[in-house]
């Protein structure tokens, strides 16, 4: 059966249906030409991606609500998912009304001169790789479709969108998990009385390897420190520390760090103090 064309939102993307049901097709050059109440062939190989209503209660909720948005947005906001999942894989369907309704809103502040601040980028940056690399191309192709410059900040949100949705966690829990990796940075800050540089290797290295460490304990998987006990004696403020981050994830994700792997986030504090002080 054909797909009748409902609505073009740029020329990659469109609105049809088949039948009774809607879908958003995208694929290069696809709406070229077209308009509404045009039939595409359901085999055309222009055809890459097809999202539609069958997916989840989300998709339809999200085919419900398009006409609120602008059709530049929608068009732009469903390639920029569509490269997503070539380069993260699948994502949750509840990805397409949360991005179309972020970058409306980013926009919108953009547009009266508002600015956008993201207290977290630094972080973002380090522990989302791959989905900040997709919010570059995000950026990339908003300029190119609206001519809006967004920003670093802005990035660093499409970021959490896109992490949110690869994970399947809500961006409340992505912003908590953010924020709690701030927070233990801001504590070694705090232990050597002054800022850290936000590139500093330091600070890279230091977040991926309480990353590591967390993610292990939150898999169930064991961490063997045999100088666990000469690191809590001799490296008495670093492991203070140490103690109170595993405290902040013990009280804030449930997740229990043992003294082998306190010990281990005490000798990475160590480094920094030795360094920076």
């Amino acid at each position: 059966m054909d797909y009748k064309v409902v609505k073009i939102f740029n020329n990659n993307v469109i609105h049809a249906k088949e039948d009774k049901k809607e879908m958003i097709l995208i694929g290069k050059g696809i709406g070229f030409s077209k308009k509404p109440g045009d039939l595409l062939p359901a085999d055309s190989k222009i055809i890459e991606k097809i999202f539609h209503e069958s997916n989840s209660n989300y998709s339809i909720e999200y085919l419900e609500m398009i006409p609120q948005y602008k059709k530049e947005i929608i068009g732009v906001s469903e390639e920029i998912i569509a490269k997503a999942e070539d380069i993260l894989g699948p994502l949750s369907p509840n990805i397409h009304a949360a991005l179309v309704d972020h970058i409306s809103f980013a926009l919108d502040r953009i547009k009266m001169g508002l600015p956008i601040e993201n207290p977290f980028i630094d972080e973002i940056i380090i522990l989302y790789p791959e989905e900040y690399e997709v919010a570059e191309l995000a950026a990339s192709l908003i300029m190119e479709r609206l001519d809006v410059e967004i920003g670093e900040d802005e990035k660093g949100f499409i970021t959490l969108h896109l992490h949110s949705a690869k994970t399947n966690k809500s961006i409340r829990q992505t912003m908590q998990d953010t924020r709690i990796y701030k927070t233990c940075m801001d504590l070694v800050a705090d232990s050597i009385g002054q800022v850290y540089d936000d590139n500093d290797y330091i600070h890279y290295n230091f977040i991926l390897s309480l990353k590591l460490i967390v993610h292990s304990s939150s898999k169930g998987n064991k961490i063997s420190n045999p100088i666990k006990g000469e690191i809590k004696n001799r490296l008495v403020e670093s492991y203070k520390i140490a103690n109170d981050i595993a405290s902040l994830f013990a009280k804030e994700k449930n997740i229990v760090l043992n003294e082998d792997m306190i010990a281990y986030i005490a000798m990475d504090i160590e480094k920094i103090r030795q360094i920076k002080i």
